[in-house]
């Protein structure tokens, strides 16, 4: 009877489809991004001036489904909420590394020297 029942009214899949995140009515937690710039360089002010900038609301997880995303930030896209995986915190802020391009930032250059002395 419990077979005949369940074939009627699946509710594993009823309960599977509703924890899609297509089909969930998302109830989100954000996060803020502040900005940690590697300041080594102190010559070019833009990064003295980015640091620690914090931008309200970026990050954000589904608590029913857990789907995770990003407000964008490019031109032509700004404001849109893409995916995207992220680590939570529980203090509200999620810190993100902002280098200049083709530069080695301080956790790269320590893993390589930690490398380094390790493979001797």
């Amino acid at each position: 009877m419990k077979d005949f029942l369940n074939i009627l009214f699946p509710y594993r899949l009823i309960v599977f489809l509703f924890k899609d995140p297509f089909f969930c009515r998302h109830e989100m937690k954000y996060w803020d991004m502040k900005w940690f710039v590697d300041t080594d360089d102190h010559s070019d002010p833009n990064y003295r001036r980015f640091n620690g900038k914090i931008w309200k609301k970026t990050f954000c997880e589904c608590r029913k489904c857990g789907v995770q995303k990003i407000k964008s930030m490019k031109v032509g896209e700004w404001g849109k909420w893409k995916n995207h995986s992220f680590t939570p915190t529980s203090n509200g802020i999620i810190e993100v590394e902002i280098y200049s391009y083709g530069s080695e930032t301080k956790r790269q250059k320590r893993d390589r020297l930690i490398n380094e002395i390790l493979s001797k």
